[in-house]
């Protein structure tokens, strides 16, 4: 599955990675609201903050720990240095798809 010296295989675990880490999001978006409802704040602003941390933290964590792990307990820059630019081009190439191919596919 994954062939580093090809030209396109070597990409495969980081659009694995991540696909994987989008549907952990959204799986764990209906979580925090689950949970923030639970909390049975009195104002909405409350409310909100408190969805916004709890989402915040997961994404932040999800996204990067990852990175943290290959650079203080692995320390392997060149795996650190392969991970930040399949990451840097997976959201390149989403970022792409989202704001020009998708408009222009509908319009």
């Amino acid at each position: 599955l994954f062939d580093a010296s090809s030209s396109w295989k070597c990409f495969l675990p980081v659009i694995l990675r991540a696909i994987l880490v989008n549907l952990m999001n959204q799986m764990y978006r209906k979580v925090a609201v689950a949970l923030t409802e639970w909390e049975n704040h009195e104002l909405v602003q409350h409310h909100e903050n408190s969805l916004v941390l709890k989402r915040f933290a997961f994404e932040a964590f999800d996204a990067y720990v990852v990175l943290f792990y290959l650079a203080f307990y692995e320390r392997n820059i060149h795996l650190l240095r392969l991970e930040l630019v399949g990451a840097m081009s997976a959201d390149t190439f989403r970022r792409v798809l989202t704001e020009s191919v998708i408009p222009y596919a509908i319009q």
